[in-house]
């Protein structure tokens, strides 16, 4: 009781504290937050730009990648077309044991 009765009567000889308290902290804070959302407003655009660009260095590489096999698609199919007959020719051999010239082998 006696020192509860002390304690009320330190803290009444305490002058009033006037204004409002943490100003200065919510204007930190307020500025803090502020930078923030800038910040990510800045990274997330960069990141869909970054996107975007890969997603047409991807595409162009797939158009380059087409042209390039229709360029090349004759010559590959004139060998393997001379292919197939090579190996049909050697089959044929193989199988009816006939020559070049159409003879037939002893």
């Amino acid at each position: 009781e006696e020192t509860q009765r002390l304690l009320d009567e330190a803290y009444a000889g305490l002058p009033k504290k006037a204004g409002k308290r943490g100003t200065r902290n919510l204007r930190r804070q307020k500025r803090r937050w502020f930078l923030v959302r800038k910040i990510k407003k800045i990274s997330k655009k960069n990141y869909g730009i970054r996107t975007h660009e890969r997603r047409m260095q991807k595409r162009s590489q797939v158009v380059k990648d087409v042209k390039h096999a229709k360029r090349e698609a004759p010559a590959i199919r004139e060998r393997e077309a001379a292919y197939q007959k090579h190996v049909l020719e050697q089959w044929t051999k193989v199988m009816f044991g006939t020559e070049e010239n159409g003879q037939q082998m002893n």
